[in-house]
């Protein structure tokens, strides 16, 4: 990536692009050590330990497979990703750090069709090497009734406010903490049909908590278990998804229900999300009346979409209301430079990729 297309990533990432809601446990404690072994965090390659590039939870669910939340995922790359398995404290070195050698979002969540079902896999580029965790189906419907005790566990945010001195502190050690399996009645109650980003539909979810307001998952648990134990042995029954901010009193916190993406979990030859295997580029010349093609690139995964972006540089980066591959230059977008970029989809998920801008 040069110098000018990774300036301008950052800055449509400031400007355009809202960062993923994700959740961590608030009012838990630690766990003790061996007793989660399932457990895995997903982190950044690039950052100098696992607590620094912490971005969400995850349970081995088979020896190369991950189970974690679409949301934690969607438009990102293999090379962008690496699993930590076996390992307490995220800024030690024990344990394992496994590349990614693929990514597969739940068919539909992509293109908002499935929304709540929130899921996707992980491919390791190698074994976990620990022992995967036991995924519901919908014979075991009698596992989270309400009342029953279920168990949530992350990395995450550990206070559900910023601190007096503004700061968000995250933890270290994998913490787990207890809540009650809730009704579909009680939990409906709480948040009724939604405001269109965060909804609670019994066909998907699960809900779980006890609306006090002292416990619950926060900022950075998104994509760990919900789990309980059965006479044969845990089994994981949701993946946290989200809820209203962290232990909000008189509200519940709100999972991916595993039964209903048990099937594609297990799937064999998933659809993997797309990503790029050349740079986009700009083709055309920077004078007004020319006309601009954002050119596609090689893609990963066969992609059945692509989507196209228009942006004018200058003193700010603003989005052009242009949708097509195509675009007619202005006096103002050859006097600051243009860049476009490509949201490349299929079933399994998108990817969007810059390119760098066109300057004068």
């Amino acid at each position: 990536m040069t110098p000018s297309s990774r300036l301008l990533l950052l800055a449509i990432g400031a400007s355009l692009i809202a960062p993923a809601s994700t959740s961590a446990i608030v009012g838990g404690s630690p766990a003790a050590p061996g007793r989660w072994p399932w457990m895995a965090a997903l982190v950044s390659p690039y950052a100098p330990d696992g607590a620094s590039g912490f971005t969400c939870g995850g349970t081995v669910i088979a020896p190369r497979r991950v189970l974690t939340a679409a949301h934690c995922v969607l438009g990102v790359a293999p090379s962008q990703l690496a699993v930590v398995v076996g390992r307490q404290r995220l800024s030690e070195s024990g344990g394992k750090t496994i590349p990614v050698s693929g990514v597969a979002v739940f068919p539909g969540y992509a293109a908002g069709q499935r929304q709540p079902l929130d899921a996707a896999i992980v491919t390791l580029a190698e074994d976990a090497g620990v022992a995967p965790v036991r995924l519901a189906t919908a014979a075991d419907a009698a596992a989270w009734a309400p009342g029953t005790p279920g168990w949530v566990t992350g990395w995450g945010q550990i206070e559900a406010k910023p601190t007096p001195g503004g700061t968000n502190y995250y933890a270290d050690r994998l913490r787990e903490l207890q809540l009650p399996l809730v009704s579909d009645e009680t939990c409906e109650a709480a948040y009724g049909a939604g405001d269109g980003l965060l909804t609670y539909r019994p066909k998907y979810n699960l809900c779980a908590g006890t609306s006090a307001g002292t416990a619950g998952d926060c900022y950075g648990d998104s994509g760990g278990p919900l789990a309980v134990e059965t006479p044969a042995g845990w089994l994981q029954i949701g993946i946290v998804e989200t809820g209203d901010a962290c232990a909000s009193p008189g509200f519940y916190d709100i999972y991916t229900r595993v039964d209903r993406i048990s099937a594609f979990a297990k799937r064999s030859g998933l659809t993997e999300q797309p990503y790029p295997l050349s740079p986009v580029r700009v083709r055309g010349k920077l004078k007004a009346g020319a006309t601009l093609r954002c050119a596609n690139g090689r893609w990963a995964n066969r992609p059945t979409s692509y989507g196209y972006s228009w942006y004018r540089i200058g003193t700010r980066v603003r989005l052009l209301l242009d949708g097509d591959a195509r675009h007619k230059l202005t006096h103002a977008d050859a006097e600051n430079g243009v860049a476009c970029s490509i949201t490349a989809g299929n079933s399994g998920g998108s990817y969007e990729s810059y390119a760098a801008p066109l300057t004068p």
